[in-house]
């Protein structure tokens, strides 16, 4: 079979320029530099990049193939586009790829990538290649705007504001998705069509775009997070210097009954895939008085919380009690110190999701 060796680098840009117009109807801009088109004016230009594990989780587990693999190095900077408010407008990727890489995975992954950038209204404009001995590695790097001089932004939660994901089919559904592979998708009493919902939602996540601009036009959350890195790392992020503490409560209204279903089969427990990474939903603090706006311009949303004044504790109410969330050191996303589950490598991390319950994270305080 051909490897990327056989072509060379010109030839490969060709080819991903052929791919873009199959695929989108769009060519690349062969040239160091692109033009973007489509600033609102009075409005401000956005930015933002983000690396993606290749192959992904989902390819390692044979669930998918490298066109997943692009599709999500893709999904998750325009996800931190979505979580800005920001109309997107087009797509970088630089990636390093072995001269020895099967020239039709390097097909399929830049397939993924333009399919993802297709069902989200914009485009990839180029990018750069480059040839590297030991492993693929990608960086995608996504440009969008606001119509008006700001955006979504991390800001400050108050005690009283409510704490709101944007859309609750993704809640846990990642997870769920994985489960039912793991299981052969011989989950009891889970219909055909939920693991089929539920496989795409692992594999070919989307990022909230219109519901950012809702929020950001209409909304104005204190603070607003996309969810890729986890739920539970972005509550950590929000109660920091904050003084503030979260109470969740994650009953299964906040969930999709597919996640339910299958996680009921799998005797597993999707409270712990909703405070996981692999969601792409976006998570926001709205104050008690623009509740009224978000109820009438956002109708998929969930309420899982709410902030209260405290010392920055996470805390979950469940069974009538509230007890509180303990960080353990596997579902940390944080990168660069010692209890990170990136030190322990996705097995361990696998079966904490499927064989650990969130109960086992609490503690009473005393």
């Amino acid at each position: 079979m051909a490897t990327l060796s056989d072509i060379g680098e010109r030839e490969l840009v060709r080819r991903i320029n052929a791919i873009s117009i199959e695929q989108s109807g769009h060519g690349l801009v062969l040239d160091d530099s692109v033009p973007i088109d489509g600033i609102a004016s009075g409005g401000c230009f956005w930015a933002t990049t983000d690396p993606g594990p290749i192959p992904c989780l989902v390819q390692v587990l044979e669930m998918g193939t490298y066109y997943h693999s692009g599709w999500l190095l893709a999904v998750k900077s325009l996800s931190d586009l979505a979580a800005m408010g920001c109309e997107p407008h087009g797509l970088l990727i630089a990636v390093e790829f072995p001269s020895t890489f099967l020239l039709e995975d390097f097909d399929e992954f830049f397939r993924g990538v333009i399919d993802c950038t297709k069902a989200h209204n914009t485009r990839l404009v180029g990018g750069n290649l480059k040839e590297r001995s030991d492993r693929i590695h990608g960086v995608a790097f996504a440009m969008g705007s606001t119509s008006v001089h700001t955006a979504l932004r991390r800001g400050k939660a108050n005690p009283g504001d409510v704490l709101v994901i944007i859309d609750k089919s993704d809640m846990g559904a990642f997870w769920a998705g994985v489960a039912a592979f793991l299981n052969n998708y011989k989950c009891e009493y889970v219909h055909e069509e939920m693991l089929n919902e539920l496989t795409t939602k692992a594999l070919l996540p989307r990022a909230k775009i219109d519901g950012g601009r809702l929020l950001l036009e209409y909304v104005f959350p204190t603070f607003t997070m996309d969810t890729s890195d986890g739920l539970l790392s972005c509550l950590i992020e929000l109660i920091e210097d904050n003084n503030i503490d979260i109470i969740l409560n994650l009953d299964r209204s906040c969930f999709s009954e597919s996640v339910v279903a299958v996680a009921d089969a799998c005797n597993a427990d999707y409270r712990l895939w909703g405070i996981a990474w692999g969601n792409y939903h976006l998570l926001c603090t709205v104050s008690k008085e623009h509740m009224v706006e978000l109820k009438k311009y956002c109708r998929d949303f969930t309420v899982i919380g709410k902030v209260t004044p405290g010392d920055g504790s996470i805390y979950l109410e469940s069974d009538g009690s509230i007890r509180r969330i303990l960080s353990d050191e596997l579902l940390s996303g944080e990168q660069f110190v010692s209890d990170s589950f990136w030190k322990y490598g996705i097995d361990k991390y696998i079966n904490l999701m499927m064989n650990t319950t969130i109960d086992q994270l609490l503690v009473y305080d005393d």
